[in-house]
């Protein structure tokens, strides 16, 4: 059975995420092995992480510039009765948003947004990604008008959003080693504007040789100098890398970051 390796490039707006698994090529009429089945805690890590990623990676292909995190609460007088009551005042908030964007000349409106139930209080909240940072956040609270809001801009490092991703995508649980009240879900995890970009992928077959996988992960070549020859332009920000057992192959996945674009913005920061 031979293997190649495959390279899937992901570009999320000045990131690229890189992703480096084997792909086995089976002979013809050959017997097939022993069928390997992931247990379910192994799937339930493998699609939790499939979930903060993907979230992630719109995230940055379309707030990393111009994001804003928008916390609004409900007031005692405005509390909803129920959940969907909630997602209706949420609803008709980003349409009464959308209608002041327009207008007021300002592009269209994207958003990001999940509905949670403080776990001891009980009291209904929501979170949001908005691209407003060209709005006034005094604006914002007027047209929400239903209680507190908390606003702070999208922070996004050279690792891009982890925490943010994370934190959208928590499961119903707590962990039971955190202390702080973070709710459970409502419905889905989270739900995005259809306006939304979608990260662009590319994919092809022999780029990295196993022998380079190997190196990589063995800490024979070090990574930053590898992944920055291989993708000019960008700069490595972390990596991760482990071996299968069962099949042998290495799987490795990096993030990258546009060196040109990082350091127009540090730019713009000091001239403003």
């Amino acid at each position: 059975m031979r293997c190649k390796y495959r390279e899937v490039r992901t570009v999320c707006g000045e990131y690229l995420d890189v992703d480096i698994f084997p792909v086995m090529q089976v002979k013809y009429n050959a017997k097939r092995g022993k069928r390997f089945k992931p247990t379910s805690e192994t799937m339930a890590r493998y699609n939790q992480r499939k979930r903060e990623t993907r979230l992630e990676q719109l995230v940055l292909t379309n707030f990393s510039e111009d994001g804003l995190f928008f916390n609004p609460t409900w007031d005692s007088e405005s509390l909803p009765e129920d959940e969907r009551e909630a997602k209706r005042f949420v609803v008709n908030f980003l349409r009464r948003l959308k209608a002041y964007r327009r207008k007021n000349g300002l592009p269209e409106l994207k958003y990001i947004y999940k509905i949670e139930r403080g776990k001891r209080s009980g009291r209904l909240h929501s979170h949001m990604i908005l691209n407003c940072c060209d709005m006034p956040l005094g604006m914002l609270d007027e047209i929400w008008a239903k209680g507190y809001c908390y606003s702070s801009r999208l922070q996004c490092d050279a690792s891009g959003c982890p925490g943010l991703a994370k934190y959208f995508c928590k499961g119903k649980d707590k962990d039971p080693e955190e202390d702080e009240d973070l709710g459970n879900t409502v419905g889905y995890s989270w739900v995005a504007s259809r306006n939304l970009e979608k990260p662009k992928r590319f994919s092809r077959d022999g780029r990295v040789s196993k022998r380079q996988a190997v190196e990589i992960c063995t800490g024979e070549a070090a990574p930053k100098p590898t992944f920055e020859r291989l993708y000019p332009g960008y700069e490595l920000a972390e990596v991760r890398s482990m071996y299968n057992e069962i099949n042998g192959g290495y799987y490795i996945t990096a993030r990258m970051r546009r060196i040109q674009t990082r350091k127009k913005v540090q730019q713009c920061r000091k001239r403003s």
